[in-house]
């Protein structure tokens, strides 16, 4: 059997006691589930949808590189595969996930800009960009 110096059993007792006061240790909780600026804007982005005169269109078509029809029809395909429902969370819908999807292909924008640009985290934005971009195989 080993036998320990004093010195390794101060050591060995000094050890097992740091151990378990990190086991423990409480975690910090978080201040926000969401931070503040992003959750003050949610629901459907306004920008396509809201042209009417004919230079409107022109921007409509600038902005998503298609015409209305085409980013209709477009959404129309692929709905199934990218909505998602929930009761606990109001969840974003098909249509602000391909708008963002086509500005991020258009302009190739980073997820962090697209972030402050529509208010939805760019974890979120980095989730659904390529679930949208392989929905139309």
């Amino acid at each position: 059997m080993l036998i320990l110096n004093k010195t390794a059993k101060v050591a060995a007792a000094c050890l097992l006691i740091a151990c378990s006061a990190l086991l423990l240790k409480k975690r910090r909780e978080r201040r926000w589930w969401v931070k503040l600026w992003l959750s003050r804007k949610r629901g459907n982005i306004n920008l396509p949808g809201g042209f009417k005169h004919s230079s409107d269109l022109k921007c409509y078509q600038n902005f998503l590189r298609m015409d209305e029809a085409t980013f209709n029809k477009l959404l129309e395909k692929i709905r199934p595969r990218i909505m998602k429902q929930s009761n606990y969370w109001e969840c974003i819908s098909a249509r602000d996930k391909l708008i963002i999807t086509l500005r991020y292909l258009a302009t190739g924008e980073s997820y962090r800009s697209l972030m402050y640009n529509y208010r939805i985290s760019e974890s979120t934005i980095s989730l659904f960009v390529p679930v949208v971009r392989k929905s139309n195989l």
